[in-house]
């Protein structure tokens, strides 16, 4: 390495040193020897011509060249022009191409038909030149396919839709034409008509010119034509075009064209196609073109089968097509004679032909001659032979030569044998004057027409002319339109023609216009009769206008046409008020402030300044900016004034697609209530990270109050696989144009829940009978059914069986409580077993039982202490009591009692002192319900204290107890299951799914901010839901926010059933008179109206009498509607088949703001659609804001902690 180094360095250091080149002439004279070869002298001499000399020359050349082309036209190559004549190259007189073989005289051919189609009946000697043309398209190899396609298309000008067909078709076509090359150097037209087909040797026959002649002539001499000599070629040329056809070309000509009669059957035409294709075709195909062929041939016109025949099958099967065009009529006839079914119909055939024509019988007859004999055959043939041979003979008599004369005059008239071109002389049809000359010696105006003269100019102004009115046409008037509209067309006495054609449709309908008319016809005033179709669609019944309820958008394609359409809605809008504010985006936001002159606004927009630093700037340094010291003070206000947010957000992942976002909203401007008025309302959307999705939207209303105060907003936001980079919260305001606050959330340090375990499978097991028990004592606690649910089922053994720990999450509904029960008998069942087996005890049998039941709620404590007083207390003989909260009374409770029934905070007061109080140890039995509310708040703090306390006393102390928890479905299910010591044996986890009674949810959406508004806007909706899915008189429960929407709702939903049915309430269920006794015992008034019309409600205010009768009406099946306030979905024991959620918010006083309400809460209502034994299925139906559909359509079918 270090010798590699240095040689490294000496080449660099070498490389700065460079000397001077070597190679660099020195000035030094040098030998040459050695250098240069004296063979090679001379070799790069060549022989050269001026170029003058060279293009006089070419045109000697070309001029001798037309000359001799014409003394050297053979008479064969006249023979065989005669014998063109039926083929579609007959008339082409002055192209520049022919073909030099058969297969590009078959493809020119083709293309001639081709282009004849789309041109209809032209000569086809402008046919001709169309093909020139395009053929000069198609071998210029500079052209792009898109600009060759245009100028075909300039040339035929076809239909829009076959354009793409036709150019394929001759791009295909010119591909197989070989022998052209533009300017006609090997095309052979008029400049070398010397190159002619040949079809014995299928090569052209060139003449070349003699090149010593041209070089050895003198330079300055340019050979003229002879008139004279040149006349003679042509005479001759017309004398050997007239010659005969002897029988050697007709041979040569009709040499494999013909067909033989008797060779013709009924399927010939099928054989024949199926071998020109070389047996490659599916023969149901072949039969199928074989009868359209068929069709074909049999039709008039000789050049209109010949372009359907090429349709069908293409040039490439040219040869076929001349075949059958030759003999179509053999071919038609001889089929239909082959297919007749009996002689009849032949020889009904026969004569048929005989009297369309002497060719036709020709065809009968050679079908005869064949089946005559030898000697008749031929005298037959000598018979035609003399006949034919008298006709010619006739035909030059009478003719006298003229015949000759007409080929003659006809061929150097149409230019076959002129062999130059015509030359036209463009610059005397120049036209120089152009638009300057008036050509016309008068010129008659109309009418009213007018002259006015100007410096240097004279103005003709001519009336337009009015198109006289349609029959029954009828223009509308403006005194004709409603009357809030004629405001907007305030000055006009009629719509126009085209106004009225579609004044039914624009103001009246909805449906979308596609107006056409020309500049001046009025169509600003068509949009306007839209826009105010609108307007129409959200004025109130008092005729005032609710321009919430739409937003128009009028798009112009040019700056200046908004102006102008702006200018001219503005006066008829004037009513509604539609435009608040205008801005560009290049103009600043101050614009939208009063009092700021315009030369002020002017220098800020000048000033290369981004809005968001003239916070920044002072009084003194706006001043300084503006130059104008005195408005720095106010522009500092104004800036200050304009609406502006801080915004914080903190993100929690509930769940792997769910994403629970808390934002903190901090207003950030100074109030003026003459700009601002008393709310500033603001549109929160939350956009994925390529800012194309809206994940989240809603309205956020900032009002004057509290300004000064921190604002939260919670919500979720779906989230992705894989997870992305960031989310963008965006806030705009919805009055002040350019008011916006973007805050990106990132999800770098995101981490997303572990992915849960599945949850546990219900299964399929026979529903275990109340027997099961073992103890009639047991039994008769169950006599309302006689067997468990499938989720008792289930979880019977390990309860009843066992004293492991158990965890049994499932649905609201779903019979957890008796599970707990099953807990509860086998405690009770093992203290009558060691009482049996310790005689020596003093104390009573059960003395030693402690069973704690934790309800989080204290409604829920007090339903479950009334069921199992009577279950436990009168059934067992067991003492069941609920702590008060007062420690002294409590302990004495717990000394004496066997179910002690509390709520966390109270167990939570006697149970911290647990080392000085016996009867806290000696619990054998801790449940605890609904345990996923240990996240909510600060209750689930202190329940989650007491659990784990209650865990850590069985682990200090000889006595074990046993902790049964009970919760709805959970996605970590497990890690709760490890807190409380549970066996993966003892883990239940059901679905959210499983449930005895199955639930069916539906979710509507209410797009309206106001909460008061959108809960008004619920009550129709709810009305509509009982009527459709609380059928047959089932019961229906609706949850609303609020006492005050209780008696509002109630009332509601009375006035809409007295309108559907004025005779007899639909929702009471039994008699009036039997209802009076328990209306008269109600102290409130409006509650005993809304019972007699079968709607009962309940709230925290109602006193305990009212709400006893209410619960017992409902439950009685007297009253099909019960309507309540949210918070008792946890103490009601109320189930319906149908449960309305009329709205999910709640307004929360410390945040002074509507909050959601708790995932549990929403869980526990859709719960009580629930009534085993009697539905098959239950119903729930969700009425919430719009942009919190989405959130419950995707949680909903989740579990939550």
């Amino acid at each position: 390495m270090a010798n590699l180094g240095g040689a490294n360095s000496s080449l660099v250091l070498t490389s700065e040193n460079r000397p001077r080149d070597t190679h660099e002439p020195t000035g030094e004279p040098e030998t040459l020897w050695g250098k240069i070869d004296p063979k090679s002298f001379g070799d790069r001499v060549a022989k050269g011509k001026p170029q003058e000399l060279e293009d006089k020359l070419k045109k000697s050349k070309k001029k001798e060249r037309d000359v001799v082309a014409d003394d050297t036209v053979s008479a064969r190559q006249s023979k065989r022009r005669r014998l063109r004549e039926e083929s579609v190259l007959t008339d082409t007189d002055d192209v520049v191409y022919q073909p030099k073989t058969k297969e590009t005289r078959a493809a020119y051919e083709a293309m001639l038909s081709l282009i004849q189609q789309q041109l209809g009946g032209l000569p086809l000697n402008i046919v001709s030149g169309a093909a020139d043309e395009i053929l000069a398209v198609l071998k210029n190899d500079a052209v792009k396919n898109s600009e060759k396609k245009a100028e075909i298309q300039k040339l035929l000008n076809p239909m829009p839709d076959q354009i793409h067909q036709v150019f394929d078709q001759l791009v295909s076509i010119g591909k197989l034409i070989t022998d052209f090359q533009e300017g006609g150097d090997s095309g052979g037209g008029k400049e070398n008509v010397d190159e002619g087909l040949d079809d014995d040797v299928g090569v052209a026959v060139e003449f070349e010119d003699n090149e010593e002649d041209g070089e050895e002539s003198d330079p300055d001499m340019v050979q003229e034509e002879d008139d004279e000599e040149d006349e003679e070629p042509q005479k001759t040329g017309g004398m050997q075009v007239d010659a005969g056809i002897n029988e050697e070309d007709a041979g040569d000509a009709n040499e494999g064209t013909s067909l033989n009669v008797q060779d013709i059957d009924a399927y010939w035409l099928q054989r024949k196609i199926s071998q020109a294709y070389e047996q490659q075709i599916d023969p149901q195909q072949c039969q199928v073109l074989a009868e359209e062929l068929l069709k074909i041939l049999a039709e008039g016109d000789d050049r209109d089968v010949e372009n359907k025949l090429l349709m069908h099958l293409q040039f490439e099967k040219f040869s076929l097509v001349k075949f059958l065009l030759r003999n179509r009529f053999k071919i038609v006839w001889c089929t239909r004679l082959a297919r007749a079914e009996d002689q009849e119909e032949r020889n009904r055939i026969e004569e048929e032909m005989r009297a369309l024509g002497l060719e036709l019988a020709a065809i009968v007859d050679q079908l005869h001659a064949t089946r005559a004999t030898a000697k008749e055959r031929e005298e037959n043939l000598q018979k035609s032979i003399n006949e034919e041979a008298r006709r010619l003979r006739d035909e030059t008599v009478g003719d006298g030569g003229r015949g000759r004369r007409d080929v003659t005059d006809r061929d150097l008239e149409s230019g076959w044998l002129k062999g130059q071109r015509q030359m036209l002389d463009l610059e005397s049809l120049a036209f120089d004057q152009g638009g300057l000359l008036m050509a016309n010696k008068k010129c008659d105006l109309p009418a009213g027409s007018y002259r006015t003269h100007g410096k240097g100019y004279d103005e003709v102004h001519v009336p337009w002319v009015s198109k006289k009115v349609d029959i029954g046409e009828k223009l509308v008037k403006i005194t004709e339109m409603p009357g809030w509209a004629q405001p907007a067309f305030k000055g006009m006495q009629q719509l126009n023609r085209v106004q009225s054609k579609v004044y039914d449709t624009a103001l009246f309908k909805a449906d979308n216009i596609l107006l056409c008319a020309p500049t001046g016809a009025g169509k600003t005033n068509v949009a306007m009769l839209t826009i105010l179709q609108q307007i129409e669609s959200s004025r109130n019944e008092d005729g005032t206008l609710n321009h919430g309820k739409y937003k128009i958008v009028y798009v112009a394609p040019m700056k200046a046409l908004v102006a102008e359409v702006v200018s001219n809605l503005s006066n008829p809008l004037n009513l509604s008020k539609m435009v608040g504010k205008r801005m560009w985006s290049v103009q600043t936001p101050l614009r939208q402030f009063h009092g700021i002159p315009n030369e002020i606004l002017m220098k800020l927009e000048k000033k290369d300044l981004v809005w968001e630093r003239y916070y920044d700037l002072s009084s003194q340094e706006l001043g300084e900016l503006i130059r104008s010291p005195k408005m720095g003070r106010p522009l500092h206000k104004f800036i200050h004034q304009f609406p502006k947010l801080v915004l914080a957000a903190q993100v929690q992942p509930i769940t792997r697609t769910v994403l629970r976002v808390e934002l903190t909203i901090t207003p950030d401007f100074q109030w003026d209530e003459k700009i601002h008025k008393y709310v500033e309302p603001f549109w929160i959307t939350v956009e994925d990270n390529d800012c194309e999705k809206i994940l989240h939207r809603e309205c956020f209303l900032l009002k004057k109050q509290y300004i000064s105060e921190d604002h939260t907003l919670n919500f979720t936001v779906p989230i992705f696989e894989p997870l992305p980079p960031q989310y963008f919260v965006r806030v705009v305001s919805d009055k002040w144009l350019g008011s916006q606050t973007v805050l990106p959330i990132s999800f770098r340090h995101l981490v997303l829940p572990e992915k849960h375990p599945p949850p546990t499978e219900l299964l399929d097991l026979l529903p275990l009978p109340v027997t099961a028990l073992r103890n009639p004592n047991y039994e008769s606690l169950y006599q309302d059914f006689k067997h468990f649910n499938p989720v008792q089922t289930q979880v019977f053994n390990v309860l009843y069986n066992t004293n492991d720990n158990v965890l049994v999450a499932a649905p609201t509904g779903s019979g957890k409580t008796i599970c707990a029960e099953f807990a509860i008998l086998k405690n009770h069942q093992e203290v009558l077993l060691r009482q049996e087996d310790d005689t020596k005890r003093q104390s009573g049998p059960d003395a030693t039982m402690r069973v704690v039941y934790i309800a989080p709620k204290e409604a829920i404590a007090k339903e479950q202490f009334r069921i199992w007083e009577r279950k436990f207390g009168k059934g067992l003989g067991l003492r069941v009591v609920e702590l008060t909260g007062e420690t002294a009374l409590d302990l004495k409770l717990l000394e004496k009692s066997q179910i002690i029934i509390s709520t966390p905070e109270k167990w939570d007061a006697l149970s911290r002192r647990w080392k000085q109080r016996k009867y806290v140890q000696q619990v054998s039995l801790f449940i605890v319900d609904e345990l996923h509310l240990i996240g909510e708040g600060q209750g689930g703090t202190v329940l989650e204290v007491i659990v784990s306390r209650m865990r850590y006393i069985s682990s200090q102390g000889d006595n074990k107890i046993r902790i049964v928890a009970l919760s709805t479905s959970l996605a970590n299910a497990k890690d709760l299951g490890e807190w409380i010591g549970a066996s993966s044996h003892g883990l239940f986890n059901f679905p959210p799914g499983v449930r005895p009674v199955p639930l069916e949810i539906h979710i509507q959406g209410v797009d309206i901010s106001s909460f008061e508004a959108r809960m008004q806007a619920m009550t129709k909706p709810t009305y509509t839901a009982i009527v459709q899915h609380a059928k047959n008189k089932k019961p229906a429960i609706v949850f609303v926010p609020t006492r005050t929407h209780v008696r509002l709702t109630a009332v509601d939903l009375m006035a809409y059933s007295h309108i559907d049915n004025p005779q007899s309430p639909d929702f009471l269920l039994g008699k009036l008179e039997e209802l009076e006794d328990f209306v008269d015992e109600l102290r409130e008034e409006t509650l005993k109206e809304t019972l007699r019309h079968g709607i009962g409600y309940l709230h925290e205010g109602l006193c305990s009498q009212d709400q006893e009768i209410v619960t017992q009406l409902f439950e009685a099946g007297r009253i099909q509607v019960c309507v309540m306030s949210s918070s008792l979905c946890w103490g009601t024991p109320l189930t319906a088949h149908l449960v309305v959620v009329m709205g999910t918010q709640y307004y929360d006083g410390r945040e002074n703001s509507h909050s959601d309400y708790a995932v549990s809460d929403l869980l526990q209502m859709m719960g009580r659609a629930s009534r085993p034994l009697l539905d098959n299925a239950g119903k729930c139906v969700i009425f919430c804001h719009s942009p919190r559909k989405e959130y419950y359509k995707k949680s909903e079918p989740q579990t939550f902690v």
